[in-house]
C-alpha cells in the first residue's frame, strides 16, 4: 500500500524547511518563521531546528523560544488533508 506523508514526517521535514519556494521573498520569510516557531515548539529541539531551516541556533532561541503555545504547535503537525473518496490507489487498481 502507498505510504501517505505528512507534515510531521521526519522524511519531509527537511524538504519543507529549505525547498525552493515559488513564492515571493518576502513570503518565503514567512514560511521560514512559521516552520521554525511550530517545528522548535514542538520538537523542543532548537539545534535540529535551527538545521532544518538553516538558521543560526543562538538566533533561533533568542526570537522563536516560547513564540507559541505547546497546543498550538502540537495542532498544527496534526493537520491531514482528507482523504479523497475518488483516488483509487495503483496497488488496487492493478
Amino acid at each position: 500500500m502507498a505510504k501517505l506523508l505528512s507534515v510531521a514526517d521526519p522524511e519531509i521535514i527537511p524538504y519543507l524547511a529549505r525547498s525552493a519556494s515559488p513564492f515571493r521573498p518576502r513570503c518565503q520569510k514567512a514560511l521560514r518563521k512559521s516552520f521554525s516557531s511550530y517545528h522548535y515548539e514542538w520538537t523542543g529541539s532548537a539545534d535540529r531546528t535551527a538545521d532544518y531551516a538553516g538558521q543560526d541556533i543562538r538566533t533561533l532561541i533568542k526570537v522563536y523560544k516560547h513564540a507559541l503555545e505547546p497546543e498550538d504547535a502540537k495542532r498544527y503537525w496534526e493537520i491531514r488533508s482528507a482523504r479523497p473518496t475518488n483516488v483509487v490507489p495503483m496497488i488496487a487498481a492493478a
